[in-house]
């Protein structure tokens, strides 16, 4: 039998793909290549780290995507486990509308599966209207989560910045983003939000008030400073 009836693409054994992390082997020798499939990455060993080929010395600095989340008909969407120790900051992209009615967006931060919802959390929201001809610039400061807005026909969509989520620490984020009503009816928000007291969060979570559900995704990214 020859080699590449043994090790083609349809054998059983897949010489250096490895599941995560944890699998990676444990004694490399250096100039070894493995492909890790949680994260669909191509890694070196280079003799002290797993490095990305194109550099010498450590992974690039810089944003690096993680995961792309879908939704359709849901109310609540959690978006769960994310944050780890991999990354310091965070940056999600929200695309999103509702299935029936306009309706608010909120944005929960999660340990787990549950919701961080204390008189320690602030948001600061600053909004431009647009109807018509005419803008109206209005702000808020309260404890309730940060807010955008979804609608039936329309996407709406959001960047989130968070800051030192899994760090148990105060934790912030910013959100920019465009509700769209109808072609000369929209919203801009700019939120800033926060956690005053040190938790070590492991996600966010989107979830509609006034009725209806939202379909849409979240495509998550890393920044890696290491």
């Amino acid at each position: 039998m020859g080699i590449t009836q043994q090790l083609g693409a349809s054998s059983l054994i897949k010489p250096g793909v490895i599941d995560n992390t944890a699998a990676r082997p444990a004694s490399p020798y250096e100039g070894q290549v493995i492909f890790q499939k949680d994260t669909d990455q191509l890694l070196v060993w280079n003799g002290t780290a797993w490095v990305i080929p194109n550099s010498p010395a450590q992974n690039p600095t810089g944003l690096e995507y993680i995961s792309t989340t879908t939704f359709s008909g849901s109310d609540t969407v959690n978006i769960s486990s994310i944050f780890t120790s991999n990354y310091t900051n965070y940056r999600a992209v929200i695309r999103a509308k509702n299935s029936t009615t306009a309706a608010a967006l909120y944005v929960r931060f999660l340990t787990g599966t549950t919701t961080v919802e204390t008189s320690n959390i602030y948001t600061v929201e600053q909004r431009i209207s647009y109807s018509g001809s005419a803008a109206i610039i209005g702000t808020r400061g309260d404890q309730y989560s940060p807010t955008g807005g979804v609608v039936a026909t329309y996407f709406s969509n959001y960047a989130i910045e968070f800051y030192s989520p899994n760090v148990a620490s105060q934790t912030n984020f910013t959100m920019l983003g465009v509700f769209e009503r109808s072609l000369t009816d929209s919203d801009t928000f700019l939120v800033t939000a926060g956690n005053r007291v040190s938790t070590q969060l492991t996600g966010f979570q989107l979830t509609t008030a006034g009725g209806g559900s939202i379909d849409g995704s979240v495509i998550l990214y890393g920044y890696r400073n290491s």
